[in-house]
């Protein structure tokens, strides 16, 4: 008798591991935020409760940070589309 026994321990590793990289990889490119805490945006900018811009850059584990990577944040004011 044939079973689908589903996937396999790797293939269920492979899969978390990919959806872990898709969801860091939507946020490294400029996207809008909610500022619900006072955002430093530019020099003498700070921005409150308001949409802004944050784009992330993901730190991989190292010696300093040795059991998991880390997201910085960049933030900058909302521009409008053309």
């Amino acid at each position: 008798m044939k079973l689908d026994c589903g996937p396999t321990a790797v293939e269920k590793l492979k899969a978390k591991l990919d959806a872990e990289r898709q969801k860091r990889d939507a946020l490294v490119v400029w996207h809008r935020f909610f500022a619900w805490t006072p955002i430093r945006v530019g020099s003498h900018d700070c921005r409150w409760l308001e949409w802004i811009e944050r784009k992330g850059t993901w730190y991989e584990p190292n010696w300093t940070n040795r059991y998991e990577g880390f997201m910085g944040w960049s933030y900058r004011p909302l521009t409008i589309a053309e």
